[in-house]
């Protein structure tokens, strides 16, 4: 978190890619408010649904997918 934004690079080393591997935006008043107190961020990454599909009560099955990769940040 550098303010308001919220910054995502993945640094694993990878094999060479021609889509973005940085990410970066501003996310609601909310998860800004909950990343601060846990000091932390979780994140599961799929490609199995469209995010615009996932709703709250869909993530706690989406980070135990065996399809999901799983990291977390802090």
């Amino acid at each position: 978190m550098n303010g308001e934004r919220l910054s995502l690079a993945i640094t694993a080393d990878l094999p060479p890619r021609t889509d973005n591997s940085e990410w970066s935006i501003n996310p609601p008043a909310h998860v800004r408010e909950q990343i601060q107190r846990q000091e932390a961020l979780a994140i599961s990454m799929t490609t199995k649904v469209l995010p615009r599909l996932l709703g709250p009560e869909d993530l706690p099955a989406a980070f135990i997918d065996p399809d999901a990769s799983a990291g977390c940040a802090s």
